[in-house]
């Protein structure tokens, strides 16, 4: 436990499991889709700049992806009629 970067990560899945808890994440992204879902590609670039927004303060990429955004992207895929 003496490396920076596994303190890094399990901080990362903690605010992860933060943004998730609070809803911060979901209300980010559902920002995006409205302003971006159109169309699928407006969902891709909506997603896309949100995932930027939300980077600096969640350094993880497998934390803010894994915790965040898969469960978004699943029921975005769901509502759509598409099972993943």
């Amino acid at each position: 436990f003496s490396l920076d970067v596994i303190w890094l990560v399990v901080n990362a899945f903690f605010l992860a499991k933060g943004f998730v808890k609070s809803g911060l994440g979901d209300r980010v992204a559902t920002f995006f889709v409205k302003l971006f879902g159109k169309s699928s590609l407006g969902l891709s670039y909506g997603l896309t700049v949100s995932e930027g927004i939300l980077s600096p303060s969640m350094p993880s990429s497998t934390a803010r992806c894994g915790g965040i955004y898969l469960p978004i992207i699943v029921s975005l895929a769901k509502q759509a009629g598409s099972m993943p």
